[in-house]
């Protein structure tokens, strides 16, 4: 009976142990596990109608995307090594006033945040 009332135990806090882990700070994480199922799944920046012409419906969208200067801001969308002065991570932040609040009414979850700047600090590479 112990036996079993552990497994269940296990069973029910592990998930919640994994949601908590870091995030690999790669793009390709990065992308899979914020933009697109954040930010373009929400409809804000997918293929059709990309808010300020932010595509992150797909990783080779996201990425060309982010490399452009941004339409509402004197920012960068990205400098690499500088998540200081890339607009994508202080949007998320809520330190810039010129984009409005991103994601509109939602927390970013700091495990998110944090792979985004150590991304950006280690070159923001695709």
């Amino acid at each position: 009976m112990r036996a079993a009332l552990l497994c269940l135990l296990l069973a029910l806090t592990i998930p919640l142990v994994a949601c908590d882990a870091p995030l690999d700070p790669t793009f390709e994480v990065i992308n899979d596990e914020v933009f697109a199922s954040s930010c373009a799944f929400s409809s804000c920046h997918d293929a059709d109608a990309p808010e300020a012409d932010l595509d992150l419906s797909s990783e080779e969208a996201a990425w060309a995307s982010l490399q452009e200067p941004s339409v509402e801001s004197t920012m960068a969308r990205v400098v690499a090594g500088d998540p200081d002065n890339s607009l994508l991570l202080q949007a998320l932040l809520r330190e810039v006033d010129d984009v409005g609040q991103m994601p509109p009414g939602v927390t970013v979850p700091d495990r998110e945040l944090d792979a985004i700047r150590q991304w950006i600090e280690d070159g923001a590479s695709q």
